[in-house]
């Protein structure tokens, strides 16, 4: 069994029976994570990843010496650029680059660095979030087009993704 038989590519809430999860979340939520109801047997390990820093992913499990598996990654990187929603005419490429960097490039190396520990799971499971704005075939229903470096970003993570 291969870990994208598993995988969620589209997700819009969770749920406690996903739980044990190695959550990233910006450091004002960790207590109320930790505070979430589990099963006996599972556990919660909130690191710090900050999508943008490709070697955050690699480090923050490198430091999680006393855990041998992972069953469950949710990927949740989102960000639409410092200046938000920016026509395709005038979007500069280093916004795109950046957004890209957040969404698509945060992820993969989010994926790399756990894959080893998902592998060694009995039902290892992979959960991006992306949006509608990846929708390449739904383009127009969703209009996306209004946020281009975002829409970009979201359907290379699909694509890493699927």
């Amino acid at each position: 069994m291969t870990i994208f038989e598993n995988t969620k590519p589209f997700c819009s809430g969770l749920s406690t029976p996903l739980l044990p999860v190695s959550a990233t979340q910006p450091r004002t939520t960790p207590r109320k994570l930790e505070a979430l109801p589990k099963a006996d047997d599972s556990r919660l390990q909130v690191v710090k990843i900050e999508s943008s820093n490709s070697g955050d992913p690699a480090a923050a499990i490198k430091n999680l010496t006393h855990i041998d598996h992972i069953d469950v990654v949710v990927a949740n990187a989102g960000g639409a650029g410092e200046k938000g929603i920016i026509p395709l005419d005038v979007v500069s490429p280093e916004i795109v680059t950046d957004v890209f960097t957040v969404n698509a490039l945060g992820p993969l190396a989010l994926y790399q660095a756990v894959k080893p520990l998902l592998e060694k799971s009995q039902a290892p499971k992979w959960v991006s979030v992306t949006s509608a704005a990846g929708s390449i075939g739904r383009l127009e229903v969703y209009r996306a087009h209004i946020a281009p470096a975002y829409g970009i970003a979201k359907a290379g993570l699909n694509w890493i993704t699927t």
